[in-house]
């Protein structure tokens, strides 16, 4: 179900304020009906979206999720959904030489 100011208008404010202080935009917001603790974001091309858990929103107060929220507006706005489409982190599909070449340079860093 995708959020906005009349489904879960309490979580929706959250995210607008979270994106105003980062000035971005706000992405599409969904929550999907799961019982477990967890929030992702995803988009390459286009739009990008945060897609949180029923349980996240259930079991936090407004202050934990926010960092919940910021925490994925950021990974929006330092490209990261790029990259986790590209390596197949997310469990997209994804290019193999790029995948190889970043998770080498994760497990051998430079001096």
């Amino acid at each position: 179900m995708k959020i906005g100011p009349n489904q879960f208008p309490d979580v929706y404010r959250i995210a607008e304020r979270g994106a105003r202080r980062l000035g971005m935009p706000l992405p599409d917001l969904f929550v999907v009906q799961d019982p477990t603790i967890n929030a992702f974001t995803m988009g390459f091309f286009g739009r990008k979206s945060i897609v949180l858990h029923s349980a996240t929103i259930q079991s936090m107060d407004e202050d934990e999720l926010g960092y919940v929220i910021g925490h994925e507006l950021t990974h929006i706005k330092c490209a990261h959904t790029h990259w986790m489409a590209l390596t197949n982190a997310s469990g997209a599909i994804g290019l193999p030489l790029v995948s190889v070449l970043v998770r080498s340079c994760f497990k051998h860093p430079l001096p």
